[in-house]
């Protein structure tokens, strides 16, 4: 597996070399061939994973570009549920050594707004010990990244790059907040996948709508040993997620709620990239009926 893995790699990266000459429909296949072992089906699309594929390669809807952007979202949002529902912007940069320390305070999140994932998020629990430097180097490496030319995820093509400095949640014992990443289609949440121990030993549970424990892992994915309780206002949540995932066919929707404070934190419209693949696998297929692609040509 390890060998596997290693020869995984540096096939990506060859296929990665020349993603700007690969038309985007061959390069998705290259690419889910290599992650899934399997061909992508762009005639009957059935699979989850599939029907997420035919979503990055057709359905390009220019909102979805300010959707991605961390920055320019904050707005879109706040217009739809209200600012309270926002964490707090400390700055906007357009490049790192244009970060303002003295200005921030001793804890405090930073990250791309054009980045997926945490690949360019910096957790800064104690400004006086933050190797600063370091942090430069990584977050000036993450601005000269486009995450379109690695998974032809197209929102994120024209998004222009810049860092965003934001509070740091943290529950009351100062813990990292559970995620809430709610499975929408067609506007209605149907799965949540709740993440907690981030920093310290990451789980993952998923539950559908009335907070009933869904049996589907994911590769990688460790269950809790303590099932995560429902939070007192779900259904808020829930109102929330609805009236913001209006008219897209999937999308992932994430929140935090951190002692019954709901906080938006990003959409995602190809998690995973595309390449989640659910155990048991009747998963693949009940996922993949929930996303109506009749319209989307």
């Amino acid at each position: 597996m390890k060998t596997e893995s290693v020869i995984q790699q540096y096939l990506m990266k060859v296929l990665f070399k020349f993603s700007r000459l690969i038309p985007d429909k061959l390069y998705i296949s290259i690419q889910n061939r290599m992650i899934l072992g399997k061909a992508v089906d762009w005639h009957n699309p059935q699979l989850f994973s599939d029907k997420v594929q035919y979503l990055k390669l057709y359905n390009r809807i220019p909102l979805y570009t300010t959707l991605v952007d961390k920055v320019a979202v904050k707005d879109y949002v706040s217009n739809l549920i209200g600012k309270q529902y926002i964490i707090p912007t400390l700055g906007v940069y357009t490049k790192a050594d244009e970060i303002d320390w003295n200005a921030l305070p001793e804890q405090f999140v930073l990250k791309c707004n054009h980045d997926g994932g945490s690949n360019s998020v910096v957790l800064c629990k104690n400004k006086s010990i933050l190797d600063k430097a370091a942090v430069n180097k990584k977050l000036s490496r993450r601005l000269r990244i486009n995450n379109y030319w690695h998974t032809k995820e197209w929102p994120y093509k024209n998004v222009k790059p810049c860092i965003i400095a934001e509070e740091m949640l943290q529950t009351s014992s100062g813990s990292v907040p559970e995620d809430y990443k709610f499975y929408c289609f067609d506007g209605e949440p149907k799965l949540v996948l709740v993440i907690t121990g981030r920093g310290i030993n990451l789980q993952y549970c998923y539950f559908d709508m009335d907070f009933n424990i869904v049996p589907i892992m994911d590769k990688g994915m460790e269950f809790p040993k303590i099932t995560p309780l429902k939070p007192k206002n779900f259904e808020k949540m829930i109102e929330l997620v609805r009236k913001l995932c209006v008219d897209i066919p999937y999308v992932r929707l994430d929140l935090y709620n951190i002692n019954g404070n709901i906080f938006f934190s990003e959409y995602t419209f190809y998690s995973g990239g595309g390449f989640e693949l659910f155990d048991p696998y009747k998963w693949n297929i009940v996922l993949g009926d929930w996303i109506d692609i009749t319209n989307i040509r």
